[in-house]
C-alpha cells in the first residue's frame, strides 16, 4: 500500500514540478512513479503518467519523442472509456503543431474536434478553448479571438480558475501587442505575473506569452527562468521602459517577433539596417 501511495504522490509531484518548469525533478518523479503505477494495474493512472511525460518532452522542445508518445496513447485511448484522455492527447499534438508554426495542423484539429459552444458546457475542455483563441489570433481573426477571450474571462470569474485566467491575460497581452497598445500590454502582463508567481506557474508563462515573452522578461518580478532566455538575467530597473518605447520601436519589435530579418524590417518600415539594429538593442536588451 505504501508503494502504491508513493507512486500516486510522485505522479502529483511530477505535475507540480513541470508546472514550475523544474523539468529534471519532474522527470525523476515520473520515472519513480512508473513501477508503482504499473503494479496498480489501473490503465488510467499509467496514461496519466504518459500525459505528464509528454508535457515534459514538449517543454524540452523534444517534439519528435513527444509525438511518438502521444500517438501511442491516442491508439490506447480510442475506446469511449478513455475519451477524455484522447481529447487531451489530441490537444497536445495540436499544441506541437502550433509551436512549430504548422497552423494547418491546428486547423485540422479544430475541424476534427467537437469543442462545445462555451467553456461552461464542458469545463474539462477549457485548454482547448485557450488553444483556439491563440490560433484565431495567429491567423488574424482578432475579433473572434477577442470574443472568445472575453467568454473565457467570464468563465474564469465564475469557476475561479487561476491558471486559465493567467493564460487569458497572456493572450490578451499578445492581442494588444499586435494592436500596438503597449500600456495595455504592460498592465495585462503585470496582472499575469502577480497571479502566476505565488503559485509557481512558470510553464504557463513560457507556453502562452508568445511574442510578448521578451517584454514580460523585462518587468520587475519576472521569474529567473524567463529572464534567462534573454541576454539580461536581471529584471530591468527602468520601470517606465515600456511606456518609453516609440510607435516605430513597437513596429520593429513586432516584426522581430515575427522572425523578420533586419533587412526585411528596414524595407518594410523604410529604415536603415543600422537603425533597426539600434532599435532592437535599446528596446530588447538590458545592457
Amino acid at each position: 500500500t505504501s508503494n502504491i501511495l508513493s507512486g500516486l504522490v510522485d505522479l502529483l509531484l511530477a505535475r507540480l514540478y513541470w508546472e514550475s518548469n523544474q523539468l529534471e525533478e519532474a522527470q525523476k518523479k515520473i520515472d519513480q512513479s512508473a513501477g508503482n503505477l504499473e503494479r496498480l494495474g489501473m490503465p488510467g493512472l499509467q496514461i496519466s503518467g504518459d500525459l505528464i511525460r509528454a508535457l515534459i518532452l514538449i517543454a524540452r522542445e523534444e517534439y519528435s519523442d513527444a509525438v511518438n508518445l502521444i500517438n501511442k496513447n491516442r491508439r490506447r485511448t480510442r475506446s469511449s472509456e478513455f475519451i477524455g484522455f484522447k481529447q487531451l492527447f489530441d490537444l497536445l499534438r495540436a499544441e506541437i503543431h502550433f509551436k512549430m508554426g504548422n497552423l494547418a495542423g491546428v486547423k485540422e484539429w479544430l475541424e476534427g474536434t467537437s469543442i462545445p459552444a462555451s467553456p461552461l458546457d464542458d469545463p474539462a475542455r477549457e485548454q482547448e478553448f485557450i488553444l483556439k483563441a491563440r490560433y484565431l489570433l495567429e491567423i488574424g481573426a482578432v475579433a473572434e479571438s477577442s470574443q472568445l477571450l472575453d467568454e473565457l474571462g467570464r468563465y474564469c470569474d465564475k469557476v475561479h480558475h487561476i491558471r486559465i485566467y493567467i493564460a487569458v491575460l497572456l493572450i490578451q497581452a499578445d492581442l494588444e501587442w499586435k494592436k500596438g497598445n503597449l500600456g495595455s500590454v504592460k498592465t495585462l502582463l503585470e496582472e499575469a505575473l502577480t497571479l502566476a508567481a505565488p503559485q509557481g506557474y512558470i510553464q504557463i508563462l513560457l507556453d502562452t506569452a508568445g511574442p510578448v515573452l521578451g517584454v514580460l522578461a523585462q518587468l520587475p518580478g519576472a521569474p529567473a527562468e524567463i529572464r534567462a532566455r534573454f541576454r539580461g538575467t536581471e529584471p530591468s530597473d527602468q520601470s517606465g521602459l515600456i511606456e518609453m518605447l516609440t510607435a516605430r520601436e513597437m513596429d520593429v519589435l513586432r516584426l522581430l517577433a515575427e522572425n523578420k530579418t533586419n533587412t526585411e524590417i528596414a524595407h518594410q518600415l523604410v529604415l536603415s539596417g543600422e537603425t533597426v539594429k539600434f532599435g532592437a538593442t535599446v528596446t530588447l536588451v538590458d545592457e
